[in-house]
């Protein structure tokens, strides 16, 4: 992918719902019930698959799941989708938010993994 178009495009860090179809959003709200180690399990099933649908419930469980250990397990798989554009935009904002600290030291090795 382009250096520039990875650069400006637009992430949703602060709403899960923004740009998402009606089945990336039912796939979230499923997801979001599920107990924390069932989120993890599924958090592992959609970084072996890397579609679209699969990104949105992906980037739910880095930026908006309540459990840290979901989003770290995020974090560490984040090479699954490092093709995608919208990863890194999305890492950099984490990183720049008063949040970061609570990604350590997972953020800092995702962002190096993708080479950020």
């Amino acid at each position: 992918m382009n250096f520039w178009k990875r650069l400006f495009v637009k992430s949703n860090i602060n709403d899960p719902y923004i740009g998402l179809n009606e089945i990336e959003k039912k796939s979230i709200e499923d997801f979001s019930k599920l107990p924390p180690d069932l989120r993890i399990r599924r958090v592992l099933q959609i970084t072996a698959s890397h579609s679209n649908i699969d990104f949105a419930l992906f980037q739910y469980a880095l930026c908006h799941d309540p459990d840290h250990n979901v989003q770290f397990a995020a974090l560490k798989r984040v090479v699954a989708f490092s093709e995608d554009p919208k990863l890194l935009p999305i890492l950099i904002s984490i990183k720049q938010s008063n949040q970061a600290n609570n990604y350590e030291p997972y953020l800092s090795m995702a962002i190096a993994r993708i080479g950020g």
